[in-house]
């Protein structure tokens, strides 16, 4: 372990070690921090580790204590400086204190760290570039299926040696099995601009396996906004996105923040192929309700994240599925063309909200 000495505000000295890993073509490093307990701001800053091409950089904060504030700025030369930016809780994780994954330009090389709180605490500021991907994924790769007896085929997608292909992203080690009754659908609250959402989906891994602690990337699915699918833990396997609540789901997460856009019209397409595929193959109608049971909740069978939990995800979504839910009567005889399973709501006869100004989300009418 690598050990720096920072100068803390008011002069007083701060040991924290650095621990590094590289697996091919990502980089992640860890800085330790340990605050004293203070009224005052503490500012801690390092250079950034990363060398040679990336795309991006993904960093979060973990700690142990409950009560803090916290922030990072960057700098591309240790003069000037960017705009304190916020490191918030993750409302998604309940059980450990971890902030939201958020991402750097690949030009900046030094941070600060802003930190305040009344007790003695330790935090970890989580680093990781994913690399760069030996071919970004403009389309799916993924062989395609049709469920035996189904007539919704399933949409072609990218595997996990497709997004990961250095192989440093392992899936579960023991996956359990569910069977799907609910198709959750959310939003990653992260970047909406990238050259390389493969490498997006690889931070997203890291974050969850090395800020949640969790076996593997949470979702089942993840589309990116040119319509690229991406396999996360797969068909009918347990996820971990759904407030503690995951048994008989299927988690799709579209990637970017649509709490004040929405998404784009590719995204939405290859959204209703994957949701039209496995309502066909569960035999489930799409603009119904049922029982879900381990949330004990009546739940449409397209959900949306926050219709069982409490957050914000899916942002914009929520208001489409549910705008389009209510014509449900009217989108019958659409949907029957693929054995009520064609995801018609999220587009056909709703284009008129998939396409309005991006600048804002559509109103909410529940």
């Amino acid at each position: 372990m690598k050990k720096i000495w920072l100068t803390l505000l008011g002069g007083m000295l701060l040991i924290f070690g650095i621990q590094k890993s590289m697996a091919q073509s990502s980089q992640r490093e860890t800085v330790t921090l340990e605050f004293i307990a203070s009224r005052e701001v503490q500012t801690v800053g390092g250079i950034l580790p990363f060398t040679g091409e990336q795309p991006f950089f993904a960093y979060f904060l973990t700690w142990q204590g409950e009560t803090h504030t916290a922030s990072i700025r960057f700098s591309t030369d240790g003069r000037d400086w960017g705009t304190w930016i916020d490191l918030p809780r993750d409302e998604h994780n309940e059980d450990r204190g971890v902030s939201i994954l958020q991402f750097g330009l690949p030009a900046f090389r030094y941070y600060e760290l802003r930190w305040q709180a009344p007790t003695k605490e330790e935090a970890t500021l989580h680093f990781f570039q994913p690399g760069v991907s030996t071919t970004v994924a403009d389309e799916a790769t993924g062989a395609t299926d049709e469920t035996a007896g189904c007539i919704c085929p399933q949409p072609a997608f990218q595997n996990r040696n497709d997004w990961c292909p250095s192989g440093n992203c392992p899936e579960h080690p023991s996956p359990s099995l569910t069977s799907v009754t609910h198709l959750i659908v959310h939003h990653a609250a992260g970047t909406n601009v990238a050259n390389d959402w493969a490498a997006v989906v690889r931070a997203i891994w890291d974050y969850h396996v090395n800020g949640n602690q969790w076996s593997d990337i949470g979702y089942n699915w993840l589309v990116d906004p040119n319509g690229v699918i991406y396999e996360g833990r797969g068909d009918n396997i347990l996820g971990a996105h759904f407030c503690a609540q995951n048994t008989g789901t299927m988690g799709v997460c579209v990637l970017g923040d649509f709490t004040n856009i929405t998404p784009t019209n590719e995204a939405i397409n290859a959204l209703q192929s994957l949701l039209a595929w496995k309502s066909c193959d569960i035999g489930a109608d799409p603009q119904g309700s049922a029982f879900h049971g381990s949330s004990g909740l009546t739940l449409p069978i397209v959900s949306g994240h926050r219709d069982g939990c409490n957050t914000a995800c899916p942002g914009c979504f929520l208001s489409i599925i549910s705008q389009c839910q209510k014509r449900r009567r009217r989108l019958h005889r659409h949907s029957m063309r693929c054995r009520g399973c064609t995801i018609s709501f999220l587009t056909r006869s709703c284009t008129h909200t998939a396409t309005q100004p991006r600048s804002r989300c559509p109103s909410n009418n529940f």
